[in-house]
């Protein structure tokens, strides 16, 4: 699924809007959809059901019935269409007999509330009720109070809500949230309420992810400054912003599409996009000296969901047919995927130790011993084919002890045949280092270049140019994490913010009150990526895979529980795996470089990102729930994930 800007979202609408035949009848289709979206929330909480049934007292607004703080639902409302859709939504829950309660974020001279009108008539007469911010920072006290150890809870007091809905600013992200609100969500997020945000969380940047500052040390909790959501609800395809943060949560998309339209707002957004890439291929044409692709500024977003298993065996020793993801809602409407899958795993009939692409393996130091063994299980899980490990005998003798598969070589240099080479995990940074590194950038095979050789390429400009030189020839993967990657990004140029070839993201970042630009992943990733002439896969919750030509790729990985030490040196490995299978003699590697195929690459990759991240699912399940795991036990689970992901 590809993900919007803020600009195009809002050109997509204008065109679906010209064919309302009544008031609000677009903002309508989408409160539905929240909707939905709301009761499969609620109803995967076992623990809710609606507060009351008495809709006499609804339609009173049911102030005699229980204090503020009691709510099943509240609705954080802005004055705009966000706030609308939230209103809209909201009426809908009253009449399924949820007791809700909506928060005006913005007041007007007299003091009313200032929302959508139309949709704050509906709510209140469903019997919806205003409360202020203040009253549920109390209830939100007053509900922890109650939990505290010997606390005697008096009928009718105040406890969480099993919902919020952040119905504040949408697309207009603004400044984030200050006063009594941010300290009523940031009361219920440490209480661990759901929360439902429209379209992006309120002080999430529409485009590029960047939260909101954070107040001075002392005068808030973290994460105060902007809304963490469970899930977010976006219409026709994503944002910009679900690509670049966590703090969208699960995205669900609803298509929406008006009877009498000619298009769904997901085909509206299609159009506009091919209408854009033809543009700007024209002007290509017109100017082949650019250098411009076609492909600059689109953003294929891709989120891997929590992993289906078996329940446990019951006492009679009988299991569930059916898997079950507990606690995760199934939604009505469609969330995003994780792309296509590996396919049949089983070798070829005539394969051999050779079919699949052998990867060469330079990791792991005498100071970092693990990362060789590491890398090494990673890239055995994963392929069926042949792993050497490269480097001198005291060292590659404790990755044979592990992995008795690998096949040893003393160097780089002396190494087999191998379609893909995997430089740097732990390897150190001396000069028997760089010159190794030195030696693969001056080879053919595709790389990939983890941890230390990309401090090397920092400290070298030398190593820099060898990178740019070679990387047409055959591709080079570099795998930063956060930190690398500003080390490396600290030592180049400023890229060209030149506006006939800025991307999207940046379209709307100038000029928004409290956001910046150097928080913008998904600019700087590509950026560094076309400076480099280098695929860089960005490691994260949310991973980014950016190409030389301007592709990028975003997996929301779903989980942090591949957060641990040697992590990165298994997904090293999984990936040089996967690069020599995408490289090997079977498959035709005269037409390896063209560039149909090489946007092949991208699905490489993200492949083997949905593993890694499923591997570390399974790796952290136990019998009593999830736990911390470790890179050895990831390793471990890197079939059963394989196995799972060509079975979607």
């Amino acid at each position: 699924m590809f993900a919007y800007s803020a600009d195009q979202i809002r050109a997509a609408e204008k065109a679906l809007l010209a064919h309302e035949v009544a008031d609000d009848e677009m903002m309508k289709l989408a409160a539905a959809a929240v909707a939905d979206t709301a009761l499969d929330m609620l109803r995967a909480q076992s623990r809710r059901t609606p507060a009351h049934q008495e809709t006499a007292k609804q339609a009173t607004g049911g102030r005699d019935m229980q204090a503020p703080g009691t709510a099943d639902v509240v609705v954080a409302v802005g004055p705009g269409g966000n706030g609308g859709d939230g209103l809209f939504a909201a009426t809908h829950l009253l009449l399924a007999g949820y007791r809700v309660q909506a928060v005006p974020v913005a007041t007007r001279a007299d003091g009313s509330p200032k929302v959508h009108s139309a949709a704050w008539q509906a709510f209140c007469a469903a019997g919806g009720e205003q409360v202020s911010a203040r009253e549920l920072v109390a209830a939100a006290k007053a509900a922890a109070a109650a939990t505290t150890p010997g606390a005697v809870t008096a009928p009718g007091a105040a406890t969480a809500p099993a919902l919020i809905i952040d119905a504040i600013a949408g697309l207009s992200a603004g400044r984030g949230l200050d006063g009594e609100l941010a300290e009523f969500f940031s009361a219920q997020r440490r209480a661990g309420t759901d929360v439902l945000a429209i379209d992006v969380p309120t002080g999430v940047h529409c485009d590029t992810g960047a939260t909101a500052p954070e107040a001075p040390a002392g005068e808030r909790r973290s994460g105060d400054s902007y809304v963490r959501a469970t899930v977010t609800i976006s219409f026709g395809a994503g944002r910009l912003a679900h690509a670049a943060t966590p703090a969208c949560g699960k995205v669900v998309i609803a298509d929406l599409q008006l009877p009498q339209g000619p298009r769904t707002f997901a085909e509206e957004l299609a159009h506009q996009r091919c209408a854009n890439q033809n543009s700007a291929k024209s002007k290509v044409t017109e100017n082949t000296s650019t250098g411009a692709s076609s492909k600059q500024g689109t953003v294929e977003f891709f989120q891997v969901p929590a992993i289906a298993t078996k329940a446990p065996a019951s006492a009679s020793g009988s299991t569930p047919e059916s898997p079950q993801t507990p606690g995760v809602p199934e939604f009505q409407h469609g969330t995003v995927g994780v792309g296509s899958g590996p396919g049949n795993l089983e070798p070829q009939p005539a394969g051999d130790k050779y079919s699949s692409g052998v990867v060469g393996l330079c990791a792991g130091s005498a100071a970092y011993p693990g990362a060789g063994i590491l890398s090494a299980a990673g890239a055995i899980a994963a392929t069926p084919s042949m792993v050497r490990v490269l480097g001198p005998a005291e060292l590659t003798r404790d990755v044979v002890r592990a992995h008795p598969e690998a096949v040893t070589h003393t160097s780089v240099r002396t190494a087999g045949r191998v379609q893909a080479l995997v430089v740097g995990p732990g390897r150190g940074t001396d000069i028997s280092a760089a010159l190794e590194l030195e030696y693969a950038l001056r080879g053919t095979q595709p790389l990939v270049l983890d941890a230390d050789a990309i401090t090397l390429l920092a400290a070298s400009a030398q190593l820099r140019k060898l990178l740019r030189d070679r990387a047409s020839t055959s591709p080079v993967l570099l795998t930063p994490h956060d930190g690398e990657f500003q080390r490396l990004a600290g030592v180049l140029p400023a890229p060209d913010q030149d506006a006939s070839t800025a991307d999207a993201t940046t379209a709307s970042t100038a000029g928004t009150s409290g956001f910046s630009g150097t928080t913008d992943r998904l600019h700087t990733t590509r950026a560094l990526a076309a400076q480099l002439n280098a695929w860089v896969l960005r490691k994260g919750r949310i991973t980014l895979i950016a190409s030389p030509d301007g592709r990028l790729v975003s997996v929301n990985t779903g989980s942090s529980w591949a957060a641990t030490p040697g992590s990165g040196d298994v997904l090293s490995g999984i990936l040089g795996a996967f690069l020599a299978e995408w490289n090997a003699p079977a498959a035709a590697p005269e037409t390896k470089h063209n560039e149909a195929t090489q946007a092949d690459l991208a699905d490489v990759f993200r492949r083997a990102v949905v593993v890694h991240s499923w591997a570390a699912q399974l790796a952290a399940q136990t019998e009593f729930g999830m736990a911390p795991t470790s890179a050895s036990a990831i390793a471990t689970a890197i079939p059963r994930a394989l196995a799972y992901f060509s079975r979607q």
